[in-house]
């Protein structure tokens, strides 16, 4: 401990003697927690993991289900609708709100939040994983179905504060709390909750989260989440220097814990300690006036937790500080934190940064009220670091385990799993990394595997490894810091196989595809996924030589395999590939089902075969490597079309079907004849003329920035299943060069239909599907764009060519749902296909009985494509409504729709809660109950009674309301707000409450 906090020790001294020795969580915090039983039963069929209570898959590993090219968000959600009965989805999706997207350079993670009741259902987040070849690769599914809720809300959330609060003793300062309503499901039951955060900075410090029966305030679960190791001025940024441990005294000298002046001896300096003392650059701390500030792009220094010890500014750019100073910690937090969050965001070119905040990631040296114990807060974004024993932040391993934790959270967006210690495996994993590249042990030393070398193994506690034997599921024991040691070690056997850098990559794309349910056996298939995404399988025999003996996959053969097309009109011909791969040598024998009918059809590695019928068609292929032997099934893998010929153009005559424009650049797209400038690679289908974007064939200091627009719409009113094909070469020199194709059905409003993006896409025959936004439609408009902003390389394209499908469709209508939404009815339907459709009377009721038709929507007449439709209902009461769909033809036939039924949960009085939260900085949300449609003025008053703001001036439907106010333009200081409201039925209601703002 350092002199400055001998003070602690004399109320603490029994708090720090009874930590664990794998420094797990406070043993007071565990006599706080509330944790009901729940346990889910899994088993994994090939390369699907089932949750057998609900019935459904959470994880799908090795997907390669192709979907039409659109963005993320999209092409997730299309994957999820044609397979939603397999992932027990309801079939329009319409409990699930898009959540967040990372790009990656592996691809894209989307992310989908379940709602019930316009209430997010605790951890039921769906990550849908998309390669860059527009794949569905990974899918975590957290969804859960039959929510069957029997509770009310009625517990304030004010009250739901208070109870968590008196649980914990809660006294002194408070980093951050906040209460939600959200829905819970364990054991297979449901309850509406208040889910309640608190971060205590003084006593019972963690992070704490509590959920509290909504109906009668019972507490059902207490948990601290916290991760454990067990005026402005003018600014700029300098690099300063700094004394530190890099790595650490016993790793560095290679001595033991207890050498001559190899112990902690209560923080005490020693010539030995000192000897591997070294001096590092300190980049781009903040230079504030004349004071240097550990504040910086990737870490900052901050004081959030007791023992408030400050945040280590000087006059001076030499932070020099020996180990009995406290400002030693802070400097070696600072160096460690930066240089890690640099090598994955400038190294590694994985963009990563915490989420909950800007700027670097915030680390308090000298928390947790002291404790021998660090943890990383989820609900803040924090790492902290305590000082018993050894001080935790004298240890590089300790600092980058809590980043690891920060890491995982991060990537996930707040998706971090402890199942089957997972993120503790994944701390340890990214210390030992960086670890074993800096050590001075070798690996026949007992050390070279040491977790926390300098923190533990000591007399202070025994610290862990990452040569663990324990294998997969048997060894867990449901500890999460010695089960976490399966996976870091797993990990740390691929690094020696394969080296930092990569293991590093593939450590992060794959836990990007992971959400707070995953297992260490998703995480290992996710981590296979990303090698074949972003190497092409270039590493997986000796990941798999790891994995298979770990326990974490079945066996050595991988079975893949890819098509040069899967979409097109008959006689369709597919080149097949296979992409198999065996840790045990060459793949020897291949059986191709090529149609779905259970027939062999090939015999060899890669058959060309043609589809003759139109049809939709299951793929699969056998492959054996002389030892083993594995089939994978691509489920509507082929789709084979009975297109014509709608348009064609070769150019042979030139570019007349189309204007062509300048948009900034100094050349434009123009027709080239042979021979050719350059040397471009066509498929074999391209021949003559061809449309050139040739920047580098236009000379020096040429730039593209030029658009090829279909000059005569295209007339597809009889058209349905519209693909557009062409051939293409794109050669790219950086990646500020890019192409799009786009479509257009009124020539304004544009939708990108196929992009490439920096990166070269050469000999490539495209088949886009124009379907959901060409099909019928009378003007269809295509134009080509290519973005070449320096004197680069070319894009040159031929045979653009348009085909469909004919024939007269059905109307079908595929779903029709109600929801409640700020105080109004939302009506949501689609149709899957039209005809003859004038549109739709929408009727209500209110007893199921006699219904009446309160608007009409009209319809898209004659249509092979999705259409959806919506309707908002504002005249609402305080019972239920009832509301069905009149289909109506041109010819005045009609049909009915099935009737869904809304519960309005009308407040049966007015009334205004108090703003949450309070006090606030600068913003803070005020809700209230209106039981009829009110106008409502709220206006803020200051205490002269002067008004200074007015939050609000508007009609509002009847229900429950919120409005978001931002005080960033007033003074910290107590305002009071004053609802008036005036009911359409001449009620009035006014009331008011006290806002304190504190800056």
């Amino acid at each position: 401990m350092k002199k400055v906090f001998l003070f602690v020790l004399t109320f603490s001294l029994i708090f720090i003697t009874s930590i664990n020795a794998q420094k797990e969580k406070p043993y007071e915090h565990k006599q706080l927690e509330i944790l009901p039983a729940s346990q889910s039963n899994f088993i994994t069929k090939g390369s699907i993991r089932y949750d057998l209570d609900l019935n459904i898959p959470v994880a799908l590993y090795n997907i390669n289900y192709p979907v039409s090219y659109s963005t993320p968000e999209k092409m997730a959600l299309a994957y999820l609708q044609e397979n939603h009965t397999q992932l027990g989805l309801k079939p329009q999706l319409d409990d699930l709100r898009y959540l967040s997207e990372r790009e990656t350079r592996a691809g894209y993670r989307v992310r989908f939040q379940q709602y019930y009741d316009n209430y997010p259902v605790d951890g039921a987040v769906i990550t849908v994983s998309i390669n860059r070849k527009n794949n569905i690769v990974f899918v975590m599914n957290g969804y859960k179905p039959n929510i069957d809720i029997t509770n009310s809300i009625s517990i304030a959330e004010s009250a739901a504060l208070e109870t968590a609060r008196r649980h914990i003793e809660l006294s002194g300062r408070v980093n951050f709390e906040k209460s939600e309503i959200v829905v819970f499901y364990n054991g297979g039951k449901s309850y509406f909750v208040n889910k309640v955060n608190l971060v205590p900075a003084e006593k019972n410090i963690g992070d704490w989260e509590f959920y509290i029966d909504a109906e009668t305030g019972t507490i059902l679960k207490a948990e601290d989440k916290s991760h454990y190791s067990g005026g402005a001025h003018s600014t700029q940024t300098a690099t300063a220097s700094g004394w530190l441990f890099d790595p650490d005294p016993i790793t560095s000298s290679t001595a033991s814990y207890g050498d001559p002046g190899f112990s902690d001896a209560g923080d005490a300096d020693s010539d030995s300690l000192f000897a591997h003392t070294v001096q590092r650059d300190l980049l781009d701390v903040t230079l504030d006036g004349s004071t240097y500030k550990l504040v910086g792009p990737y870490a900052q220094i901050v004081d959030s937790e007791s023992p408030f010890t400050g945040l280590y500014e000087q006059d001076s750019a030499n932070f020099h500080f020996t180990r009995s100073q406290s400002a030693f910690e802070a400097v070696n937090c600072y160096f460690h934190i930066d240089q890690s969050m640099r090598y994955i965001n400038e190294t590694l070119n994985f963009t990563l940064m915490p989420f909950q905040y800007s700027g670097g990631v915030r680390v308090d040296p000298h928390g947790l009220g002291g404790a021998d114990n660090s943890h990383y807060i989820s609900s803040t974004g924090e790492v902290a670091f305590g000082d018993g024993g050894v001080d935790d932040a004298e240890d590089l391993f300790v600092v980058l385990h809590e980043l690891g934790h920060g890491l995982h959270d991060w990537v996930t967006n707040g998706a971090l799993s402890q199942v089957d210690g997972l993120s503790e495996g994944s701390g340890d994993y990214w210390a030992m990394s960086y670890l074993r590249s800096v050590t001075n042990f070798t690996s026949a030393d007992p050390e070279y595997n040491w977790s926390f070398p300098w923190d533990g193994h000591n007399e202070f506690w025994n610290g862990r490894l990452t040569n663990y034997a324990a294998l997969y599921p048997g060894g867990l024991v449901g500890q999460i810091h010695t089960d976490g040691q399966i996976w870091a070690s797993s990990l740390m056997q691929v690094w020696d196989l394969i080296g930092r850098e990569t293991t590093d990559e593939l450590f992060l794309e794959a836990l990007s595809m992971l959400n707070g349910s995953s297992s260490q056996e998703d995480a290992a298939n996710a981590f296979i996924q990303a090698d074949t995404d972003l190497f092409a399988g270039a590493h997986l025999p000796d990941i798999y030589s790891v994995f298979q003996a770990r326990g974490y996959v079945s066996g050595p053969l991988t079975v893949d395999f890819e098509a040069d097309v899967t979409v097109g009109g008959i006689p369709l011909t597919v080149n097949f590939t296979d992409l198999s791969s065996s840790i045990e040598g060459p793949i020897t024998s291949w059986s191709w089902d090529l149609d779905g009918d259970g027939n062999e059809d090939a015999a060899v590695e890669n058959p060309t075969f043609v589809y003759t019928s139109a049809g939709v068609y299951d793929v699969s292929l056998t492959a054996g490597d002389g030892t083993n032997i594995l089939t994978t099934t691509k489920t509507a893998y082929i789709k084979a079309r009975s297109d014509m010929l709608v348009w064609m153009d070769d150019f042979e005559s030139g570019a007349g079907n189309w204007t062509i424009t300048n948009d900034g650049g100094s050349a434009v797209w123009e027709v080239l004849s042979p021979p050719f400038p350059n040397s471009y690679t066509l498929p074999l289908t391209a021949s003559g003329s061809l449309l050139a974007a040739d920047s580098d064939e236009a000379g020096s200091s040429t730039t593209f920035l030029s658009t090829a627009t279909l000059s005569t719409p295209l007339n597809l009113s009889d058209w349905s299943n519209v693909l557009l094909e062409f051939d293409s070469d794109f050669r790219a020199l950086d990646s500020d060069d890019i192409c799009k194709v786009e479509v257009s059905t009124d020539s304004v409003n544009w939708i990108t239909k196929l992009l490439y993006n920096g990166s070269s896409v050469r000999e490539m025959h495209e088949i886009v599907d124009l379907s959901a936004e060409a099909d019928s439609q009378a003007t269809v408009w295509i134009r080509i764009v290519s973005i070449q902003p320096g004197w680069d390389w070319w894009w040159v394209v031929d045979n653009i060519a348009v085909f469909g499908e004919t024939g007269v469709v059905p109307v079908e209508l595929t779903g029709f749902s109600a929801s409640l939404v700020n105080g109004t009815v939302q009506l949501e339907w689609t149709t899957a296909t039209e005809t003859n459709n004038s549109g739709f009377s929408i009727e209500k009721s209110v007893d199921n009985v006699n219904f009446n038709s309160i608007s009409f929507v009209d319809g898209n007449g004659t249509t092979a494509k999705t259409s959806n439709y919506s309707y908002v209902d504002t005249k609402v009461n305080s019972s239920n409504a009832y509301y069905r769909l009149k289909q109506i033809d041109f010819d005045g036939s009609y049909s009915y729709s099935n009737v869904v039924e809304v519960d309005l949960n009308i407040p049966a009085d007015f009334s205004i809660s108090q703003n949450y939260p309070n006090p606030f900085n600068p913003s803070t949300t005020i809700k209230f109950g209106l039981p009829v449609e009110s106008k409502v003025t709220i206006n803020l008053f200051n205490t002269l009674g002067e008004r200074v703001a007015q939050i609000a001036n508007s009609d509002f439907a009847a229900g429950n309301q919120r409005i978001d106010f931002n005080a960033s333009n007033l003074s910290s200081g107590v305002y009071f707000y004053t609802i008036e409201a005036i009911g359409v039925d001449g009620t009035n209601f006014v009331s008011s409450k006290k806002m304190m703002l504190m800056k």
